[in-house]
């Protein structure tokens, strides 16, 4: 059986794909499966990577219809023969002893599950992607302490969320078999974070791999700050989803309070989006309204424990609980920017 199926999802890379090609080529791990999923692509993507099957046998490429990026890894998953199952982005690179050292990782602690650490590479700039964490061999540890830190912090002073990337994992395909796991189709933000969580739950032994091997690139930070269209709306979603995970499988106290965190937060990242849309102040300010009027972020709002709040902060909930729109609006608009 092949060790590792790396599945890398295609779509308009033309410009980087034979790079990533090449760095997996060229992983020390030589039994793996390269499983390049063309989620049609317009560019000349498909036939780039068709012209490196025909030169490596361990090179397989799927062509399809555009259905985005949860499509195409599910696609690549059905069809994945390795004993475990890894993520790469086409524009994004590797160590080159990224999957020998993790695959190693996984068959010494006999985990379903394997972790290492990596880099956000921001136009040459070098962000540590780290977990705040170590092996978490016991079930109980890494189900109360490691899923509910995937997709939230517990308040605005505890810094705690462990990065629920997907590229930062390698899963066993028994597991993903047996639990029926894929990517949602409904969510266009935060599918990696409901994937990962549902894999943890469903794992036996999950281990962490030392070596920083990953780097995701952000080449053009002005696209990461430009308006997002229906912001709120697909981080509503996410959130839905993660906590339909947790009313379904466990819920305590530190899961609602990440929950209620984590509202808060898509609600700020909501309204500083709708400042960047070129709108009327009259449009911005009635789609803030929208945002504000949402009945579970209110839930959580008058929740909040103001105490454990920074001061930087505190102004922001304050406005949003009490709907000060205007005062938001000004805010971010203004004062943020000073």
């Amino acid at each position: 059986m092949t060790k590792i199926s790396v599945i890398v999802p295609m779509y308009k890379v033309e410009k980087h794909i034979k790079k990533c090609i090449e760095n997996l080529k060229n992983q020390s791990l030589k039994d793996i499966e390269i499983i390049i999923v063309d989620d049609g692509s317009p560019d000349n993507c498909g036939k780039i990577a068709d012209d490196y099957a025909e030169t490596d046998k361990r090179i397989r490429v799927i062509h399809k219809e555009n259905g985005g990026v949860s499509s195409a890894r599910n696609a690549g998953i059905k069809v994945a023969r390795g004993e475990y199952i890894g993520f790469v982005d086409p524009d994004d690179w590797i160590e080159p002893v990224m999957f020998e050292e993790m695959y190693k990782t996984a068959k010494d602690n006999n985990s379903d599950l394997c972790r290492c650490k990596g880099y956000y590479q921001i136009n040459g700039n070098f962000k540590i992607a780290e977990d705040i964490i170590d092996n978490f061999h016991d079930r109980d540890v890494f189900e109360s302490q490691y899923i509910s830190r995937l997709f939230s912090t517990k308040s605005f002073s505890i810094q705690d969320r462990i990065p629920s990337a997907v590229w930062l994992c390698i899963f066993s395909r028994k597991l993903i078999l047996e639990h029926n796991l894929l990517f949602s189709h409904d969510l266009t933000i935060g599918e990696d974070t409901l994937f990962n969580m549902e894999a943890t739950f469903h794992c036996n032994k999950l281990s962490i791999c030392e070596g920083k091997f990953y780097h995701y690139l952000i080449n053009d930070v002005s696209a990461t700050k430009a308006y997002s269209n229906n912001l709120f709306d697909n981080l509503y979603a996410s959130w839905l989803s993660y906590k339909n995970f947790f009313e379904k499988n466990y819920y305590n106290q530190d899961i609602d309070d990440r929950l209620k965190m984590c509202i808060i937060n898509f609600a700020i990242q909501s309204i500083i989006n709708e400042t960047r849309a070129k709108n009327t102040v009259f449009k911005s300010l009635s789609e803030i309204l929208n945002i504000c009027n949402n009945k579970e972020l209110n839930l959580a709002l008058s929740d909040v424990n103001v105490k454990t709040i920074p001061l930087k902060d505190r102004l922001k909930v304050f406005m949003m609980k009490y709907k000060f729109i205007p005062f938001i609006y000004f805010y971010y608009t203004v004062l943020r920017k000073k």
